[in-house]
């Protein structure tokens, strides 16, 4: 008899894996702060991310944001910048309105990193000074070949130690970047 046979099922069954929201963080920085991103993807976070540089000031990079945002299946949105040279003032609330998130560091990101090695008040005047703090800190340190080996163990502490300090742009030193390391949450352990 025709059809009698096994019920067979064709389409594919659901995922046991869960969706992963996924985080977009521009960068106007091009070597230090696409390097540490691109380096702690290999950490199984809760979720994914992706990084993306573009050229210019604060200013564009929240407009970009906002375009790769409108333009993409991104949940979240975050703009990684340095106050050293701009005017930031209005930053946050055009952020705000246009659906981002800002993550600021005053002077610049070597903020976050000094921070990964040690607890750190001191002002700064600027990158160079920032700079010449990591070199103090950590000899080899190489603003254009950053080691994650480095500043991995750090992370909570620097965590801490960042909201310790005044936000920025008025606080010198300070560092939002603790947000978005937040925000990916604790690396998950590997189910094996």
């Amino acid at each position: 008899m025709v059809g009698l046979g096994r019920e067979t099922k064709l389409g594919r069954g659901k995922s046991s894996r869960r969706s992963r929201p996924t985080v977009l963080i521009v960068t106007n920085g091009e070597k230090t702060e696409i390097q540490y991103f691109e380096a702690l993807k290999d950490e199984p976070w809760e979720r994914s991310y992706h990084v993306s540089f573009k050229r210019g000031d604060p200013r564009n990079l929240v407009r970009e944001g906002s375009l790769e945002k409108a333009n993409s299946d991104y949940d979240t949105v975050w703009c990684v910048c340095d106050v050293d040279h701009y005017e930031v003032s209005n930053l946050i609330r055009e952020a705000r309105n246009l659906g981002v998130e800002v993550a600021l560091s005053r002077p610049c990101f070597e903020v976050w990193l000094i921070l990964h090695l040690r607890d750190f008040g001191r002002p700064l005047q600027n990158a160079k000074e920032a700079e010449r703090e990591i070199k103090r800190i950590l000899p080899r340190w190489d603003k254009a070949a950053l080691r994650i080996e480095d500043f991995r163990e750090g992370m909570a502490v620097a965590l801490s130690r960042a909201k310790k300090l005044a936000e920025p742009p008025a606080g010198n030193p300070s560092t939002d970047v603790w947000k978005v390391v937040e925000l990916l949450g604790t690396p998950e352990e590997d189910d094996g």
